[in-house]
């Protein structure tokens, strides 16, 4: 079993399950970490009040995956951009047929219905991140309920970095949600990782260091100065936010997600040169 490293302050539900569920069947969860136990055991925090998020996955192409391959689903909030998403709740499961249901076991005790909770999952062979969640999956608070379907998608694995270079992309999504505008924010690969941005408003250009699974964005980069109008002004924030807490990315050809730490897609693309 994986342990995890870094811990949030208040307690996380870690379970891991024994066997899997065909043809959707749901998996059953039989043992919950030691790290729970502990926590209650200490009387550090209230009693928990487990509850169950139940997740129905399903693969983009619906392809056979390596006998060796497991499923990690989580349980995030992601109320704040300016931060990492926390993880309140992990499992990890043995990958067999799909489509296929998880548990995902949860302290009810940590929700507060003021934020916002998504699910990210992955499916992991030998090291290797075979599919992923790209979108933004909400659930429990602002309207969504504990039942979600998720669709992951596959990852390029082995493969070299991409050329960006010479390529334009046109923004049609932020934070999970359709960007309508006049004038969409472009986002212009040059060479040696040089680009130019334009957030709606204005332009701005550095230089992002692309790997095989991950890209970053320089904190700084010089660009125009000019007042924006309304809705210009939020959407080039909006814009500039997202980008600040890109760490990775997935490449399809025509399209292009810019995702967080967690998977979680801020930003989509369209190829548009």
């Amino acid at each position: 079993m994986t342990g995890v490293a870094d811990f949030p302050k208040r307690p996380m539900w870690l379970w891991y399950s024994f066997g899997i569920g065909k043809g959707g069947e749901e998996m059953r969860v039989e043992l919950f970490s030691a790290i729970a136990v502990l926590t209650l055991l200490l009387g550090g925090a209230a009693h928990a009040q487990d509850a169950t998020v139940t997740v129905g996955m399903s693969l983009d192409d619906g392809a056979a995956v390596p006998d060796n391959a497991v499923i990690d689903v989580q349980l995030l909030d992601v109320s704040r951009q300016d931060v990492p998403a926390e993880t309140i709740s992990m499992q990890r499961v043995q990958a067999e047929a799909f489509p296929v249901q998880v548990r995902l076991h949860y302290d009810r005790g940590v929700i507060d219905e003021r934020m916002t909770y998504v699910i990210s999952s992955r499916i992991v062979s030998d090291g290797d991140v075979l599919y992923r969640t790209t979108s933004s999956y909400p659930v429990l608070t602002r309207g969504a309920t504990d039942t979600v379907d998720v669709v992951m998608e596959r990852m390029e694995t082995a493969s070299p970095v991409p050329d960006f270079a010479g390529t334009t992309w046109t923004a049609f999504e932020i934070g999970g949600r359709a960007l309508i505008a006049e004038t969409p924010p472009e986002l212009a690969f040059m060479s040696d990782g040089d680009f130019g941005l334009f957030a709606g408003c204005n332009t701005f250009r550095g230089r992002a260091t692309v790997t095989t699974d991950s890209i970053d964005f320089p904190e700084t980069m010089a660009g125009t100065l000019m007042a924006c109008p309304p809705p210009q002004d939020k959407l080039e924030k909006d814009m500039l936010e997202a980008l600040r807490n890109v760490s990775g990315y997935s490449y399809n050809g025509d399209t292009l997600a810019l995702t967080n730490a967690a998977g979680v897609t801020l930003l989509r693309f369209r190829r548009a040169s």
